[in-house]
């Protein structure tokens, strides 16, 4: 027996010539039944036929697996034919069985027919007419399925036949391919996902950890003379990603917009907050002055009788004075609390900027532990052991987005409920020339297969509502950018530490920008003449009452005002100038007064609320004169005007 061409196909209601012999598989009956098969079909004129017998079902078997039939002609006797149809279709379901039964009784054609069995025929029955129309019936049917066969086995979807009872019991190669498993071991196992008729769905095939996503459709069929389920999976694991990129995209664009809005309102909030800070201190200096009248009044009251109005009006001042004391305190502790906030917040505004300073790690920790504090604190006690360090060359913004990528990290990590149980321990420490970060976490650690797939773009072992899969690998870049390396270790059931180390003296140091002086300058000799500019009258009075116990100041609202003024007047030892002023700002001042009077230009200090437009970033990094942010602690703007006013030449 060899392999055949395909048997032949009906063409215009009549069957066209085969190409070479059709293979009969007799099974049973006796050898004589087999040679007068042989007879009867050679003698319908219409092709050549091999016809082969075997006794036993098990000599059936071998057959099947062996070579490939046409049809097979099943004799009832001596083997039972239900029992036999399930067996042969087992072994070759693409074969059509026909039954030939001892009786003619509807009871054995059903059963036979429930089986699987293309036809049955009694014995008295089967004339050359009969058997040459069951068998070019059966070649017909096997070729059909041998077409579907072909079509399911090279589908590039996924093709399950699902019993009842949701026991897999076909798998196409493309199940294999997108379950990753061989289909032997997908035949025979439970299919894991509900199947209902006609129903589609979305599922997730996990796997290891890349999942897969499939779109499901399911259908009814019969299986091997049973109801089942057809069902079709087709891989949009592609799609999905795309979705989930687009969707990555849109929250990144979010994100730069409440950058943006986060610089904006930093602005916004800086003015007042700047124009309060000064008054609170200007109070707190004048609440200095009465207390020393108070305490010089204090000798006289050791004179006085009870009841002396002096004497309760000085006990009253006392009382107040504490009172106030009090407040001022509450108050600055206030305004400090909320300059922090905007400074985190612009901190996380300038994660897209490229801005290098010289920075302490440790500051950069402890607003990284801040703005994850509620994040921590339902998973883990948060321990800090931060050293002194050297400073670094870095972007503020950009290694705050890396703590704080490492400390959620550790926080989702250990999830929540088991406060007392865990800690996320945050260390700081210098070695050698390098300053080191540790972020070690007391959660379940990360697998080993996981392990070298942390840092790939969009890898995640988070569900999709939680992570993008993009923190580790940017977290990776901005550390080598600054020359350093981002490391972990991790075992499972014990924790997971990450570990970033920063040069001293690293790559970024080349694009250093200078910061605001923050050195104690001499005090000058006399008492200069400061101009003062801003659009906010507020500011104005703030800033006027701060510095004219030691200096005369003069103030312009805005920075056309200024202009005008300077036209008449230019013998100003400092000039305070805002950097974002509706009609004339601080950068077209500036470039005003280079050209006409540049020795003024130099002694020029720039305050702002925070410079978020692109002109006034690239201005500030690029202009050599002290910029101070709002709000201004008194002691530093004193410094700083000190500073220059003593390098100011006299005026005549």
């Amino acid at each position: 027996m060899t392999e055949t061409a395909d048997p032949p196909l009906w063409e215009g209601g009549r069957l066209s010539t085969p190409t070479g012999p059709i293979h009969v598989l007799v099974v049973g009956g006796e050898l004589e039944d087999a040679d007068r098969v042989r007879g009867q079909l050679q003698a319908l004129g219409w092709g050549t036929f091999d016809v082969m017998h075997a006794r036993s079902l098990d000599e059936a078997a071998s057959a099947l697996r062996k070579w490939r039939f046409d049809a097979a002609l099943l004799f009832q006797a001596p083997v039972d034919g239900v029992d036999a149809i399930r067996r042969l279709h087992a072994e070759a379901p693409e074969v059509p069985d026909i039954v030939i039964g001892h009786s003619d009784d509807e009871a054995s054609e059903s059963a036979a027919i429930e089986r699987g069995a293309l036809e049955y025929v009694g014995r008295r029955h089967l004339s050359g007419a009969v058997l040459g129309r069951i068998v070019r019936t059966a070649i017909e049917r096997g070729r059909l399925v041998r077409q579907i066969q072909a079509l399911v086995m090279r589908n590039s979807d996924a093709v399950l036949v699902v019993d009842r009872d949701g026991i897999v019991k076909f798998a196409n190669p493309a199940a294999e391919r997108m379950f990753r498993r061989p289909r032997a071991e997908l035949i025979g196992e439970m299919f894991g996902f509900p199947i209902e008729t006609r129903s589609r769905a979305e599922v997730a095939i996990v796997s290891g950890h890349d999942p897969r996503y499939a779109e499901m459709k399911v259908a009814d069929i019969d299986w091997d003379g049973r109801p089942a389920f057809l069902a079709t999976l087709r891989d949009i694991t592609d799609r999905k990603r795309a979705e989930d990129l687009q969707t990555r995209l849109l929250h990144a664009d979010r994100l730069a917009s409440v950058g943006q809005l986060a610089a904006g309102v930093a602005h916004e909030v800086n003015n007042p907050a700047a124009f309060v800070m000064a008054n609170l201190s200007f109070m707190d200096d004048e609440l200095g002055v009465v207390e020393a009248l108070v305490q010089a009044l204090r000798p006289r009251a050791a004179e006085m009788r009870d009841g002396d109005e002096l004497l309760v009006a000085i006990h009253k001042a006392d009382e107040a004075m504490r009172e106030m004391r009090e407040q001022l305190r509450e108050n600055l502790y206030g305004m400090d609390r909320i300059v922090k906030i905007m400074r985190d917040l612009r901190a996380f505004s300038r994660i897209e900027r490229e801005e290098v300073e010289l920075v302490d790690v440790n500051d950069i920790i402890r607003v990284a532990c801040s703005m994850t504090a509620n994040e921590i604190r339902h998973r883990a006690r948060l321990v800090q052991d931060l050293r002194v360090v050297p400073l670094v060359p870095a972007d503020r913004g950009k290694l705050a987005q890396v703590m704080t990528n490492l400390l959620v990290n550790a926080a989702q990590a250990i999830g929540d409920g088991a406060v007392d149980r865990n800690t996320i321990s945050v260390r700081s420490f210098q070695d050698g020339d390098e300053v080191r970060v540790t972020v070690e976490d007391t959660g379940p650690g990360i697998p080993e297969a996981v392990q070298r797939r942390i840092f790939e773009p969009f890898f995640t072992t988070k569900p999709r509502d939680q992570g993008t899969g993009l923190g580790l690998s940017l977290s990776l870049e901005i550390v080598r950018k600054h020359g350093g390396e981002l490391r972990f270790a991790s075992h499972p059931g014990v924790g997971t530490t990450f570990e970033v180390r920063l040069p001293v003296d690293g790559p970024m140091g080349a694009l250093l920008q200078k910061g605001p002086a923050t050195t104690v300058a001499q005090r000058p000799a006399r008492r200069a003449r400061i101009l003062v500019i801003d659009d906010e009258h507020i500011i104005l009075t703030s800033f006027r009452r701060m510095l004219s116990k030691e200096h005369d100041v003069i103030t312009a609202a805005g920075g056309q005002e200024a202009l005008s003024l300077l036209e008449a007047d230019q013998a100003f030892d400092v000039v305070l100038c805002d950097l974002m002023m509706p009609d004339l700002d601080g950068v077209a001042l500036h470039a005003r007064i280079t050209e006409r009077w540049p020795a003024l230009a130099e002694r020029v200090i720039f305050c702002s609320g925070g410079a978020f437009t692109p002109r006034a970033k690239e201005f500030v990094s690029a202009v050599r004169n002290i910029t101070l942010e709002k709000p201004v602690s008194w002691e530093l703007l004193r410094a700083v005007v000190d500073r220059v006013a003593a390098g100011a030449p006299q005026q005549s």
